[in-house]
């Protein structure tokens, strides 16, 4: 066998000692870049950005359907307090009905059927979320919950401020009033 190295000239040129610069390299390399390459890449990149765009689409589509539930939700809220709106009135009507006694043995019977009408309309509201807003004489005015129809003369100064008198009872269901308790106020 012949040594190889005896067919290599010996003596290098200054071409082959000097090192070529980056940017010529970086040129070599895009020149030897085949086209089935260059193809790869770019659809490389254009999976990359339909990936972004799937990924954008997916992310939308989860605030879509948290803010729809949201908005399913305040409109059953909505609606539950519209019920029991309407419904407050009648619930008045019995209390009315309650106010007034009579002694004799038919009215008696009438009068423990409308209280257990009353009971049962006032737990199926507890039930849906509504409660009474607890308002008695003596207590402080808050227009958070009590809505002043009248003033009175108050007997002393720390009376000042106090309710006089409940003429409605108030409503809330969760936090948000429904009925405001109607009050005479202390002045």
């Amino acid at each position: 066998m012949t040594d190889i190295k005896e067919n290599i000239p010996t003596q290098e040129t200054e071409e082959t000692v000097q090192e070529p610069d980056q940017q010529t390299e970086a040129e070599n390399t895009a020149e030897e870049k085949t086209p089935e390459q260059a193809q790869i890449e770019a659809l490389t990149q254009k999976c990359d950005e339909y990936l972004r765009m799937a990924q954008r689409s997916q992310a939308d589509f989860e605030n879509y359907k948290r803010r729809n539930e949201q908005t399913r939700a305040s409109a059953y809220a909505d609606g539950v307090g519209d019920m029991i709106n309407a419904m407050l009135p009648v619930l008045d009507n019995f209390e009315r009905a309650l106010s007034v006694k009579s002694d004799a043995e038919g009215a008696k019977a009438v009068y423990d059927g409308v209280i257990m009408i009353q009971k049962q309309m006032i737990d199926l509201l507890k039930q849906k979320g509504c409660e009474e807003i607890v308002t008695n004489v003596g207590d402080t005015f808050d227009p958070t919950y009590h809505n002043a129809v009248m003033t009175a003369q108050a007997p002393d100064e720390e009376s000042s401020g106090k309710i006089a008198a409940v003429f409605q009872k108030g409503y809330k269901h969760h936090d948000k009033v429904l009925r405001y308790t109607m009050v005479s106020v202390f002045q």
